[in-house]
């Protein structure tokens, strides 16, 4: 018996060398078992304004508020670590600021933090945020002429290992985020013109409608790891119903749209189809819109009563937008 007790005794040393030399693989995917965990305060901030506007996401049927989503991923497998997501009120002076804890292994992560606006009735969020390697439109459905669009990001390198051997250990990191797309507007300048032709019945009808058709790629889809645009579709159309101008309207805002971007400028060509209440065309233009990330171009011309061969050019002023309904197609 006590040949026995020496034997099992002495084996226990050798046992937990083994475990210490061949360590098993986690659930997690990581070799053997890492205890240092480590507090990252991410500070997250972000400047709203678009140009020099402090856009207004305010609704009187819906509530609105900033979703903020924080992805850790490990920096050499690209593989998702950890995900959370928090709620903020609408920031009414332009400025958006998000304190937010994580605990995270003593390794090399990737930290990608992605904003957008989510209200808490039927209309949802414009995003599906899944994944965000791969963030989409919701339901596929691309939409347009909604400041609900609007959104920022930012991916930032983030070692840890230097923590390896510390307990309770924390590091303060901060995530400045940036819009990845860039807003147009396309106003009509040639209200009175259009009022002299349905006074002369030359176009009919009380309402009419604008519909944008994109006439290259545009990208559906962003990357927010890596900060570059996914999913480029043909054929990218939406359209509003418009009532028809007072008669004492110099201007109309006929559609604005967000577009994502790869780089700081693009062009982005689009054709404006104007038809009447039976859909027939009696106006189109087709150019290409000068955008700027972070940006907004209002382009002012005839968009009511011109047709292609009449020629546009590029208007990149700065200036408010307006908020109106839109049905998507």
């Amino acid at each position: 018996m006590r040949k026995n007790i020496i034997y099992i005794l002495a084996a226990m040393p050798l046992m937990a060398g083994c475990l210490m030399e061949y360590p098993e693989m986690t659930a997690d995917g990581e070799l053997g078992i890492d205890p240092t965990s480590v507090t990252v305060n991410l500070e997250i901030s972000a400047d709203l304004k678009l140009g020099e506007e402090i856009p207004d996401y305010s609704d009187e049927d819906e509530i609105w508020m900033h979703r903020i989503t924080v992805a850790a991923y490990d920096a050499g497998t690209r593989l998702l670590e950890k995900k959370e997501t928090v709620y903020e009120e609408l920031s009414p002076d332009g400025e958006l600021s998000v304190d937010l804890d994580l605990k995270l292994h003593a390794k090399e992560y990737r930290i990608v933090v992605w904003a957008d606006l989510e209200s808490e009735g039927e209309s949802g969020a414009y995003y599906g945020i899944g994944d965000l390697t791969s963030i989409l439109y919701a339901e596929n459905n691309y939409r347009g002429q909604t400041m609900y669009k609007d959104a920022l990001y930012a991916s930032i390198q983030c070692d840890l290992s230097k923590y390896s051997e510390e307990w309770g250990a924390e590091e303060t990191v901060s995530a400045v985020l940036s819009r990845p797309m860039g807003v147009y507007e396309l106003v009509a300048n040639d209200v009175q013109r259009f009022l002299s032709k349905l006074e002369s019945g030359e176009v009919s009808g009380e309402t009419f409608t604008a519909r944008v058709n994109y006439d290259g790629f545009l990208p559906a889809g962003f990357n927010a790891y890596d900060g570059i645009t996914k999913h480029a579709f043909r054929y990218l159309t939406f359209r509003r119903t418009v009532r028809v101008p007072d008669s004492g309207a110099e201007e109309l805002s006929l559609v604005f749209d967000y577009v994502f971007m790869d780089d700081e400028e693009d062009t982005v060509p689009l054709t404006l189809d104007i038809l009447d209440e039976k859909g027939s065309v009696i106006a189109s233009t087709s150019l290409n819109v000068a955008c700027r990330k972070n940006g907004k171009t209002v382009i002012r011309r005839p968009f009511l009563t011109s047709m292609p061969g009449d020629g546009v050019g590029i208007d990149t002023g700065f200036e408010e937008s307006e908020d109106i309904d839109l049905g998507i197609i």
